[in-house]
């Protein structure tokens, strides 16, 4: 019996994809079983958890259903057992949380030794990241407090650089009228929504933000390949190419007004109740709008050399996994993208192509796992 037929057992009739929220259209996670890749999860009644995934058959809709249904009649990886019960131990689903939890998993070798490698590396600079975020926002309060980078560096006789960090910390603290353990637990809060973004004055971009650069290629990469394709895969691309700016376009507007009130450190944690709730908002925000492109990223530059016809099979590829807009993004913008996104999904997406034409999965799941490898 065939993964669809299976899979029919479970949902006969799919449910058509039109999440309202950010959250009930789930987290892209990264598996490696071709059933499952980028398959979305989220939270269910409870403490259940939900996967979505495309409807196996080709048609309209989504298959929304259990984990512990899925595997009764599919084989799943170790490696994806392993990460979506890593999954079910976060305290939330989001980007975020997902995120951790992927590249723990895949730092344990079960993805491969690539993977392996990047998830090790990737995590010890996510650890810099936020202690130089966290180092910044100190620098960045004090300084606006009147401290001078000279004066924490002069200090008092005798004085070690961290006793004078820790003075300074309780001069702004009185000043706030907080106490300086207070003080410490919104800086570590506000790093902690931040990190992943990266500061507007960092001497270096935050993860999000380099994403927002590929992005920006893979929109002028996919839109120079539609253009030279004659056949119905270059609407897919070019679709593909309009959702990926739409979505960059939303996400600076998201990062403008936000890296404006992080500027102020100093106003954050004096009107910290209002404003640490705007910033994670924001941040908030900018992660759900961006989940699910890494992979989408890194699956066409793994073919950026390679002949047209594989990567107009990457680009039919592809489509599958282009984040739907859910509902709520109506209230940030108008573009019609969502109805175009429904009616170009259904005629052009090959869902399942790959249990219909026999293809061989274990070929999908190494280059799933070498995917994960390139993943930023």
């Amino acid at each position: 019996m065939s993964s669809s037929d299976s899979l029919g057992q479970i949902m006969e009739k799919p449910a058509e994809f039109a999440p309202s929220t950010f959250a009930q259209r789930g987290v892209a996670v990264d598996f490696t079983t071709p059933l499952l890749v980028q398959a979305r999860i989220r939270q269910a009644s409870g403490d259940s958890v939900e996967l979505i995934l495309p409807n196996l058959a080709g048609g309209r809709g989504s298959y929304i259903l259990a984990w512990r249904s899925l595997v009764q009649y599919a084989t799943i990886t170790m490696h994806d057992h392993a990460l979506y019960e890593a999954v079910m131990r976060v305290e939330r689903i989001d980007p975020a949380t997902v995120r951790t939890a992927t590249l723990n998993v895949a730092a344990e070798g079960l993805a491969g030794r690539d993977a392996m490698r990047r998830a090790t590396t990737l995590l010890a600079e996510e650890k810099e990241e936020s202690l130089l975020t966290n180092f910044l926002l100190v620098v960045d309060l004090l300084k606006l407090t009147g401290i001078s980078a000279q004066e924490l560096m002069r200090g008092q006789a005798g004085e070690d650089t961290e006793a004078r960090m820790k003075r300074a910390i309780h001069q702004v603290a009185g000043s706030l009228a907080v106490s300086p353990e207070v003080l410490y637990q919104r800086i570590e809060r506000l790093t902690r929504s931040t990190f992943s973004v990266g500061l507007p004055w960092a001497p270096s971009p935050g993860r999000l933000r380099r994403l927002l650069a590929d992005l920006d290629a893979f929109q002028a990469s996919v839109t120079q390949w539609q253009s030279r394709d004659v056949s119905g895969a270059g609407e897919v691309g070019r679709f593909a190419a309009q959702v990926a700016h739409h979505t960059t376009t939303m996400a600076r507007l998201t990062l403008a007004e936000t890296d404006i009130l992080v500027r102020n450190v100093l106003s954050i944690m004096r009107n910290w109740d209002r404003d640490s709730k705007i910033v994670s908002g924001q941040m908030s925000r900018l992660a759900w709008l961006l989940d699910g492109w890494s992979y989408i990223v890194s699956l066409w530059n793994s073919v950026e050399h390679e002949p047209h016809e594989r990567q107009r099979d990457t680009i039919l590829d592809l489509a599958r996994h282009i984040p739907v807009m859910p509902k709520e993004i109506s209230e940030w913008t108008a573009s019609g993208l969502d109805q175009e996104a429904r009616t170009i999904q259904r005629k052009w997406v090959r869902l399942n192509q790959d249990w219909r034409t026999g293809r061989n999965l274990q070929e999908l799941v190494v280059r799933n796992e070498l995917l994960k490898g390139a993943m930023a």
